[in-house]
């Protein structure tokens, strides 16, 4: 499991091409702070930037592995194909914990302490729900590129990200920032707590069920 996991984080962040995909999507997150500090750019890259990031540590290693066929040389090594989904769910799992911690968790700490956009109790809130949310993201996003693959999933995956777009948009166009404001944010935190494990567990018995049904 462990060289599995090695080999995904490999693929991201030492093939050149995905390399620089990455440090790309982190510079432009860093400028749109520097550029646009207010509330409307914070919940944008809190609830829909960031939280879509962690999955692509699946998608680089999907692509990969179907251009070498790695994923049909994989069964003939000594690991049961339970591990190797559970390897990719850690993958997952530790990559989102870097991106919302190193990056995500520094960036809404610049809205408080620096651009005084809002407190920091409330920032600190802000943040947490985005980190819930990003693992219900992995969660969803993970069942399509396990069913649909690399070039299919990838363009549900973009259409995914339409969708939550236009949804934010419309938010914004007729409710305001301030609708984010007024709800009960401990509450959303139990909940998201909540539908965090709960989409979690699912996602993974799904995507072992594909997994083991692709290659029986």
């Amino acid at each position: 499991m462990l060289g599995i996991m090695i080999k995904d984080f490999y693929e991201t962040f030492c093939i050149k091409k995905n390399l620089i995909g990455m440090v790309t999507s982190v510079l432009f997150l860093f400028a749109f702070t520097l550029f646009m500090h207010n509330l409307y750019s914070l919940f944008l890259m809190v609830y829909m930037c960031l939280p879509m990031i962690g999955v692509s540590i699946l998608q680089y290693s999907m692509e990969q592995d179907e251009i070498s066929h790695y994923d049909k040389m994989l069964l003939t090594f000594p690991v049961t194909r339970k591990q190797i989904v559970q390897s990719k769910f850690l993958s997952i799992l530790l990559f989102t914990l870097f991106v919302q911690l190193c990056i995500a968790l520094p960036i809404v700490l610049v809205f408080a302490t620096v651009f005084h956009v809002i407190t920091f109790k409330t920032v600190i809130l802000i943040w947490f729900i985005g980190f819930l949310l990003s693992f219900i993201m992995n969660a969803i996003t993970s069942v399509g590129f396990f069913w649909l693959g690399n070039k299919k999933g990838t363009i549900v995956y973009m259409i995914f990200l339409v969708v939550i777009a236009i949804a934010y948009i419309c938010t914004q166009l007729f409710y305001g920032v301030d609708i984010f404001l007024s709800l009960k944010l401990n509450q959303i935190v139990w909940i998201g707590c909540f539908l965090a494990v709960i989409f979690n567990i699912i996602s993974y018995y799904v995507c072992l069920i594909i997994y083991q049904r692709k290659h029986s």
